[in-house]
Parts: structure tokens; C-alpha cells; sequence
């Protein structure tokens, strides 16, 4: 069985949202999410733990994957959010 080339592999657009700021991504439709959530906070140098994505009003935790939550074949936003502590 031949192997698939890249070139056909499902992929999928996401763009990340923060602060009016968007980080462009590309990925393969069944790659969970922690790739590309680790890559954004490369990006804004925040640490990980402050972070939180947001996808259709659901918060993702990494595991999920583009697949799972059915995102479609154009540009899908995601937005990232900063924790806020204290009063």
C-alpha cells in the first residue's frame, strides 16, 4: 500500500486570535491542538498556564483535534485568552 504524500493530507487553516494580534497555522486535521497552542505561546512569550483557547465557545485543553471538533476547510479562529487573577 502506497504511502500517502503530503501533499494530500488533509490539512486545515487556524488562525489564533490574541489581543488583535493573528498567528497563522496549518495542520494536519487529525494533530491534536497542543502543537499549535505551544507555538503561540513561543510567539507571545506568555507562559502556558496564563493561556486559554477558546473555539466556538468551547475552551480547548490540546487534546483535541481539528477533526473532533469539525472544523471546516477554510480559516478557523481560535481565540486566546489571558488568565486574570486577583480583585
Amino acid at each position: 500500500m502506497p504511502e500517502e504524500s503530503i501533499e494530500n493530507t488533509p490539512t486545515v487553516d487556524i488562525v489564533i486570535n490574541y489581543e488583535g494580534r493573528k498567528m497563522f497555522f496549518r495542520t494536519e486535521r487529525t494533530t491534536p491542538l497542543v502543537n499549535i497552542m505551544t507555538q503561540a505561546n513561543r510567539r507571545t512569550g506568555l507562559p502556558r498556564d496564563t493561556m486559554r483557547f477558546v473555539f466556538d465557545g468551547v475552551r480547548l485543553f490540546g487534546s483535541e483535534t481539528p477533526d473532533k471538533l469539525e472544523m471546516d476547510e477554510g480559516e478557523n479562529y481560535i481565540d486566546c485568552l489571558v488568565q486574570q487573577t486577583g480583585g
